[in-house]
């Protein structure tokens, strides 16, 4: 059975449409330009690392986040590193702003392409026929890639932050290509698994959530070995791979993280430089077993719930129910599973058996974080993006593997959440962004970076300060204790503590009123910024 699309003679069709449909959504990223300010906050970390990238101090950082307390600016970062360096290098060629709204419009263009490849690669293994496209009214054809595209393409999450310094562009690009790498290996090549690892590792050095996908190429290749035995070569290839690919990373870190633990490479928030400040808390506290099984039971709800903001319906719209769908059907036929499967096995089914190991491996951490500050849980945020992995094979089970009424109510929450993608994003074309500094924060940058030395400063938004400044932040948040600041000012040597409008009976100042005074104000009524020095 061919497995290709050599002798389709709609094949010619159907790339035009996805030229079109890529086309039609450049032209979309192309009118969408937020820039960096209040609207990008992880990305305006991202950017000012970039900056010294770009402007040659190497992976350094003039932000420290979660109570690090860096008692040096700038200072080494532990970041993940690819995408600083990519925006930096592209920086040094074309400046920085035009890089950092360029390069993940461009990614995100890439990843749609990727994207289409490896849906019609799941549609092709997973169903056993040679091609994957479907038949629409009007004798038209499409592939499944083409619905992929628009799902992805009009997802509001994934529009807004790869037209922003994020990793979500690049970090896709490495795990679309990873599992495309990995279908190659059906055939037994060792090449391709080392390129599989390889890219899974860029992934990983891009966006830690990515660390899943380390995991899943040489998983799903294992498990084909129990079949084939030649296959556990292929596994052990990945993961050699990917361990070499992060060892200079490691390198890296081991000449300031000393003694080198690999969990800084994981979690950012791990490495701190300052222990007597208290570290900083993100999650809710769960005490026993039957405290964390009620909250992910929690979570689980709010996860697929159709009016919770937190939720995937909140990104993809109703198809994100399609994978529960698919659940329901094959627990249905779970003894037709049982007894088929050694056959799911097989190498032709690489792709598909990757993909899903990789999007559970990818959203297992969403699903584990409830948290207290920011948002309490990131289902709808760019953190869920992964869950199109299960959407994919989700909608092939229904539509190409199932009863006709399956396909569908299937087909029914893909048009549904289309339309909902595309009124989103072209709302979202209409809306305002702040970029840049505001009010009097261009006088109070400008002093701040006019000091010999550049002082370090603890303030709320440090994030915004920092990518338009070269003097050192400290991030504090309103509910942080006073104590935290006392200790970022003792121990980190912060010198001033900014106050912002309605900031007076934030919890991080409560209680200094005579251990620090203020001694400069700028702005006008309307919007004033006090500095604060310690007596």
């Amino acid at each position: 059975m061919k497995e290709t699309f050599a002798n389709d003679p709609s094949r010619f069709e159907r790339l035009l449409l996805l030229g079109l449909l890529l086309l039609i959504l450049g032209g979309l990223k192309l009118s969408f330009n937020p820039g960096i300010g209040r609207n990008s906050l992880d990305g305006d970390y991202y950017y000012q690392i970039a900056r010294n990238v770009s402007e040659g101090n190497g992976l350094k950082t003039n932000l420290s986040l979660y109570l690090k307390g860096f008692k040096h600016f700038p200072h080494e970062s532990n970041m993940a590193p690819l995408w600083p360096l990519a925006l930096g290098y592209t920086g040094r060629i074309v400046g920085l702003p035009r890089a950092a709204a360029l390069l993940p419009e461009t990614l995100y263009l890439i990843d749609l392409l990727l994207l289409y490849f490896l849906a019609n690669v799941l549609a092709v293994r997973m169903t056993g026929e040679p091609s994957a496209r479907f038949v629409i009214p009007g004798g038209r054809t499409l592939d499944l890639g083409h619905v992929a595209v628009l799902l992805l393409g009009t997802n509001i999450r994934f529009f807004e932050f790869t037209s922003l310094p994020y990793t979500e562009a690049l970090g896709f690009f490495f795990l679309l290509s990873a599992l495309l790498a990995l279908d190659r290996c059906r055939h037994g090549h060792l090449g391709w698994a080392a390129a599989a690892g390889l890219l899974a590792a860029a992934g990983f050095m891009t966006r830690a959530q990515l660390i899943g996908v380390m995991v899943a190429v040489p998983l799903a290749l294992t498990l084909v070995s129990i079949r084939q035995r030649r296959f556990l070569a292929l596994a052990a290839t990945a993961v050699l791979s990917s361990v070499a690919a992060i060892l200079p990373w490691a390198w890296h870190l081991s000449s300031f993280i000393q003694p080198f633990r690999v969990w800084p490479m994981i979690n950012m928030g791990s490495y701190r430089t300052t222990p007597e400040i208290a570290a900083f808390s993100t999650r809710v506290p769960l005490e026993t077993l039957w405290e964390r099984f009620a909250d992910r039971a929690l979570g689980l709800r709010v996860a697929f719930s159709p009016s919770d903001p937190n939720s995937y319906l909140f990104s993809f719209g109703l198809v994100a129910w399609l994978p529960l769908l698919a659940i329901a059907k094959i627990l249905s036929g779970l003894l037709n599973l049982v007894r088929e499967g050694r056959a799911l096995l097989n190498p032709r089914y690489l792709a598909p058996m990757a993909t899903v190991l990789a999007s559970g491996a990818l959203l297992a951490p969403v699903h584990d974080g409830h948290f207290h500050y920011f948002k309490e849980w990131l289902f709808g945020f760019r953190h869920g993006l992964p869950l199109i992995l299960l959407i994919l094979p989700a909608l092939v089970l229904l539509t190409k593997m199932s009863h006709r009424w399956l396909g569908w109510i299937a087909w029914g929450l893909v048009v549904a959440s289309l339309a909902t993608g595309l009124a989103r994003t072209s709302g979202l074309l209409t809306l305002k962004f702040p970029s840049g500094l505001l009010g009097p924060e261009p006088q109070l940058v400008a002093w701040l970076d006019g000091q010999t030395p550049r002082p370090s400063v603890v303030t709320t938004n440090s994030q915004t300060l920092s990518a338009l400044s070269r003097s050192g932040y400290h991030w504090i948040t309103c509910q942080n204790d006073s104590e935290s600041t006392l200790g970022l000012l003792e121990f980190a040597g912060a010198n001033y503590v900014l106050l912002y409008p309605g900031e007076e009976k934030c919890s991080f100042l409560q209680g200094l009123e005579d251990r620090l005074e203020l001694i400069k104000v700028f702005g006008d009524d309307g919007f004033q910024i006090g500095v604060l020095k310690a007596r």
